[in-house]
């Protein structure tokens, strides 16, 4: 879900324009009391920093590759359907980029803030 946030600006140049305690006099009311616009970090991300724009690589289903020789290991790929990494069995070889030794370096690289339990795939 996006969200978005609209800011108005104004040139506070009289005592009209400030927000707060309007019956007072303009010398009684401080500085807190005046409007002011929010810190730049409550701003939504920029379209570059959005989560919803995640590498190309997340959105690759797993593959377990192609060793039957080699011992399979649990591995973490990115669901794009659950929008979470989880795991699913490597066999050791070949496979595709969507695939993290740990869940919190599937979480950084596909910007997701879930780990699901562990699949059996």
């Amino acid at each position: 879900m996006t969200s978005y946030f609209i800011v108005v600006f104004s040139y506070i140049t009289t005592c009209d324009a400030i927000l707060f305690n309007r019956n007072s006099s303009c010398e009684n009311i401080s500085m807190e009391e005046r409007y002011l616009p929010p810190a730049s970090e409550d701003y939504p991300p920029s379209e570059e920093e959005d989560p919803d724009k995640r590498p190309d690589i997340c959105l690759l289903r797993p593959e377990p590759g192609i060793c039957p020789e080699t011992e399979s290991m649990t591995q973490w790929f990115f669901d794009s359907s659950m929008g979470a990494c989880t795991t699913f069995t490597y066999n050791g070889c070949d496979g595709n980029d969507n695939r993290f030794s740990s869940c919190q370096e599937c979480m950084e690289q596909c910007k997701s803030d879930i780990c699901a339990a562990p699949n059996k795939h």
